[in-house]
């Protein structure tokens, strides 16, 4: 059972992703939906979030408020008895009867916050008896109150990192896409790995530009985190240099030097084979921000969820190499899936290049090039799928 289920918009992903880093910090098990798997479909994965979950943390703002998806899983979480919890980041409240947490100022809460709510987490921590047995309305009365004091009574105080708490499994691995054993699958299972030229290492590579210690992996509770230990010619992440612990999400590209390049992702095997012949319900991806005059692409569905790809330039493809304009690893999109022509005054038309498992547009598979209209959802293979905005 998840501990805190984490309800928000798409324009509002990066501080429910912040949220969701400081509770697994604290030790709670958070569902967010990163966590839907590709196989998965969309709308029962999210009832399972909402049904297994103590807590539903709604982060509101008027693009929450006006979201179909949120305000389904406010429901879900009424119809289930679940405490909800609501988080004010923009506009007002717009539960009736529930205070807030105001983090209007884009911070997260304070300390006490995360203190009390692991108190009324936990079964046999709530004062005057057990939660199990307790009222929903006497839950929600005494979270609530509770959060209420304790924002109050904190002056501005703000987190703290902790600890990170370790899972002793791993389902994930790195793929050589360029360097020694270019293919070759390197399963990540170990609490801590250490990844340089060294033999002493987990994991040895051999090449120049690699520092005899050049980079850790620590494992949390959402997947591994990675360290540059000081080497000489850098870690990059998605090719952006790191100078921190970064964390790390399938379909990543790790560069370390300016050669060698480790695709992170889930072990296949860990996944089941994907009906290609089964229709996907296309509505369940169908809310998308309005247009704004700047075409892009939203993963509605895959290793990066609700990532946003700019369409800037004439023409622009995408696949599993990195000499890709949009990288995607997943085992099912080819290594040149398919290429998008166009501007922003016109719009793009998609073409797909001859790929494995084939590009749709709403179901529909294409041949040649096809134009792409706001709100159109479009599928690589069965895994991936991306919505169109204009």
């Amino acid at each position: 059972m998840s501990h805190v289920f984490i309800s928000y918009s798409l324009e509002d992903g990066i501080f429910a992703r912040q949220l969701a880093d400081r509770l697994l910090r604290e030790g709670f098990d958070i569902w967010i939906d990163g966590r839907v798997e590709h196989h998965q479909q969309w709308h029962v994965a999210i009832e399972r979030g909402v049904k297994d979950a103590d807590i539903v943390v709604v982060i509101m703002s008027p693009m929450s408020q006006a979201s179909r998806l949120v305000q389904r899983e406010v429901a879900l979480a009424k119809e289930n008895g679940r405490t909800i919890v609501p988080m004010l980041l923009e506009g007002s409240n717009w539960f009736a009867n529930l205070s807030s947490v105001n983090v209007t100022d884009k911070q997260l809460p304070p300390d006490d916050f995360f203190k009390n709510l692991a108190k009324y987490i936990t079964p046999t921590a709530l004062p005057g008896g057990n939660i199990a047995s307790a009222t929903y309305a006497d839950r929600q009365e005494r979270i609530h109150s509770t959060m209420s004091a304790a924002q109050d009574s904190n002056n501005g105080a703000r987190a703290t990192t902790q600890a990170l708490v370790v899972r002793p499994d791993s389902h994930f691995q790195f793929v050589v896409e360029q360097g020694p054993e270019e293919g070759r699958g390197i399963p990540l299972d170990k609490n801590t790995i250490t990844v340089g030229r060294e033999r002493s290492n987990d994991i040895t590579i051999v090449d120049a530009e690699l520092s005899r210690y050049h980079a850790r992996l620590t494992l949390s509770e959402s997947g591994y985190i990675i360290e540059d230990l000081g080497s000489t010619n850098g870690t990059f992440v998605n090719g952006k240099r790191i100078a921190q612990p970064t964390m790390l999400n399938a379909g990543d590209v790790v560069r370390m030097g300016s050669y060698v390049t480790l695709n992170y992702e889930r072990k296949t095997n860990d996944m089941p084979a994907p009906d290609v012949t089964e229709e996907i319900p296309i509505e369940q991806y169908a809310e998308l921000p309005a247009k704004t005059g700047q075409p892009r692409l939203i993963m509605r569905n895959g290793p990066q969820l609700n990532r946003v790809m700019i369409l800037d330039q004439a023409v622009m493809t995408i696949g599993r190499l990195p000499s890709n304009d949009i990288i995607i690893n997943d085992p099912e999109v080819s290594r040149h899936h398919c290429s998008l022509s166009g501007d922003a005054s016109h719009g793009y038309k998609i073409e797909d290049l001859g790929s494995t498992n084939g590009t749709q547009i709403n179901n529909q598979r294409i041949e040649g090039k096809k134009k792409l209209e706001h709100g159109d959802i479009v599928m690589l293979g069965p895994n991936i799928v991306l919505g169109y905005v204009e």
